[in-house]
């Protein structure tokens, strides 16, 4: 039997560093017509409701943002004083005593 013709190996093309996918490549699109500032601030400025929030929520990403929200709308209750030990129910004429 005679022996198969062995293949030549084919060389890698020298890569590049790794890049993260890009649907959009920005340096094509960014600054050309059709493109747009996505921000807050390009939105609504500084007269916007959420200005504020913004410029502490803005920075914050990912799973730390419900953590950072919540902490926020904890400190800034502005309802007036919680009583826990006052009773807010309705006697009614039915119930028993």
């Amino acid at each position: 039997m005679a022996e198969p013709a062995k293949k030549a190996k084919s060389v890698p093309a020298k890569k590049g560093p790794n890049q993260p996918f890009q649907r959009v490549k920005n340096d094509e699109w960014l600054g050309k017509q059709g493109s747009w500032d996505m921000t807050y601030e390009a939105a609504f400025g500084e007269k916007g409701v959420g200005w504020k929030a913004q410029a502490v929520l803005g920075k914050v990403k990912g799973a730390r943002f419900t953590h950072e929200k919540n902490k926020r709308k904890r400190s800034t209750y502005r309802g007036g004083l919680i009583d826990d030990m006052a009773v807010n129910s309705i006697k009614y004429p039915s119930d028993s005593d």
